[in-house]
């Protein structure tokens, strides 16, 4: 398993599949490139079947839908903010 068949797969769901050699992978959206939904914590990313991944893509661009346009999340995945709160203008 690769990152190369992974996002083929996911592809659909508008997002594809960033790894890190941290022990974690995470999705980002394939128009904004903004972390779509929690990360993933696995070592390899053959340690999950391509319908493991499907699911985690869809899961995580649910997520991201709940959250609403104009919220984000941030790195860690697990504390959402509201953009227009911040100043992203330098």
């Amino acid at each position: 398993m690769n990152k190369r068949t992974i996002n083929a797969a996911i592809k659909h769901l508008g997002v594809e599949i960033q790894n890190n050699r941290d022990g974690y992978s995470y999705f980002t959206g394939l128009v904004e490139g903004h972390q779509i939904g929690q990360s993933v914590y696995i070592c390899y990313l053959n340690m999950l079947t391509l319908s493991e991944w499907i699911e985690r893509a869809a899961d995580a661009v649910a997520e991201d839908a709940a959250l609403g346009e104009d919220r984000m999340i941030d790195w860690d995945a697990r504390h959402p903010f509201v953009a227009s709160d911040y100043n992203f203008s330098k």
